[in-house]
């Protein structure tokens, strides 16, 4: 879109400052206008034996992807059976 190869564009990403310079150029002062519509699902796959189902918060969620958590922190077990991690 910013090249005017297409008059409509879609993207997962917010465009930087630098793009919305490029979308003013092409179209008019206000430039483009980010418009959410959906959500990118994410998938965690785990292999850990005897284990059917994990649960895990959105907040160790997104520290285990931080690379800040780590399979023994307590927070997974408040979401899980007792004896998950022994």
């Amino acid at each position: 879109m910013l090249t005017g190869e297409y008059a409509f564009a879609g993207t997962d990403a917010v465009l930087d400052p630098d793009e919305v310079e490029q979308s003013q150029e092409r179209c008019g002062p206000q430039g483009a206008f980010h418009l959410p519509t959906y959500v990118s699902p994410i998938a965690v796959a785990v292999n850990l034996e005897e284990v059917d189902e994990l649960n895990l918060s959105p907040e160790v969620l997104a520290d285990i992807f931080s690379g800040v958590a780590s399979w023994d922190d307590p927070r997974i077990a408040e979401h899980n059976e007792e004896d998950l991690l022994d």
